[in-house]
């Protein structure tokens, strides 16, 4: 578990010389493989081994590491369970899994789920 102060990140998933995200080392913390990261983050997988740490990558996966810490503090801090979620299907998004909504590029339906979830919303 990372220092309390650390807690709004993914300490796993920063590359500690330059403290900038790598696609990579995010990939290996969610479970997910290369090609599937190239695929949520609209690149290809060469290009994402080659240069892991891309200042064109960094928003996109800001926003990814944001959406996964907060399934991480609804999931009692187990990366563990954000994996598993992220992999059931779920009848909110038809039956579809949160992670084949990351693959189709809809984030934002996954998002919402996670918005609904923190506040409470009916499901």
């Amino acid at each position: 578990m990372s220092p309390k102060l650390l807690e709004h990140t993914i300490v796993e998933a920063h590359d500690a010389a330059t403290g900038k995200l790598d696609a990579v080392r995010l990939a290996e913390t969610l479970g997910f493989s290369t090609e599937e990261m190239a695929q949520i983050l609209k690149r290809t997988s060469r290009g994402l081994r080659k240069n892991p740490d891309s200042d064109k990558l960094q928003d996109d996966m800001v926003r990814l590491e944001s959406l996964i810490v907060r399934l991480r503090y609804l999931l009692d801090g187990s990366i563990e369970y954000v994996r598993i979620w992220l992999r059931s299907p779920h009848p909110i998004l038809g039956g579809d899994t949160p992670m084949s909504c990351l693959l189709e590029r809809k984030l934002e339906s996954v998002e919402l789920l996670v918005h609904a979830m923190e506040t409470g919303q009916p499901l």
